[in-house]
């Protein structure tokens, strides 16, 4: 599923060619080029290029002065859920099993994901209800072993 989520990725920016460097890339561009790295490397340190996409993830939508404009709250919060998968993995492999850390870190996932609209991102509804679905799975096993974490995360749809 990661690879084809990879490959969505590419498509999308394909699609929009590459920017002129004088060029002011879009927000949502900015977002998929800053996970980029960690959604496609194999390296050994993945979890360490994963955790600084997030970091400059978080920078990134911390910069844009006043609220995002929905489509790119949506992109970014799947985003942040794409990595937050790829980190629980990898930390889930650091450890052997799958673990409270990871677990914790599939929840912070599921925040994002659980506010994506796709009302409001119509040309990548499916892509984003694709990449909500993929955290809500992850984190209906994760509950399953520890519960919910924090106790004020958002709560899973009943179905």
């Amino acid at each position: 599923m990661r690879r084809t989520i990879s490959a969505t990725l590419f498509a999308i920016l394909a699609a929009q060619g590459a920017p002129a460097l004088a060029q002011e890339q879009s927000w949502e561009t900015q977002f998929l080029l800053i996970a980029n790295p960690c959604l496609v490397t194999e390296a050994p340190n993945k979890l360490q290029i994963c955790q600084q996409a997030n970091t400059d993830l978080l920078a990134k939508a911390a910069s844009y002065v006043g609220p995002l404009p929905k489509h790119e709250d949506n992109v970014y919060r799947a985003m942040r859920a794409m990595l937050a998968i790829h980190i629980a993995s990898e930390m889930g492999k650091a450890d052997g099993v799958r673990s409270q850390r990871s677990c914790v870190v599939i929840e912070q996932g599921w925040s994002d994901a659980s506010v994506i609209d796709t009302q409001y991102s119509p040309q990548r509804a499916a892509d984003l209800q694709s990449i909500r679905s993929d955290m809500l799975r992850a984190a209906r096993v994760c509950r399953q072993e520890f519960g919910k974490m924090p106790s004020y995360a958002p709560d899973l749809p009943a179905n």
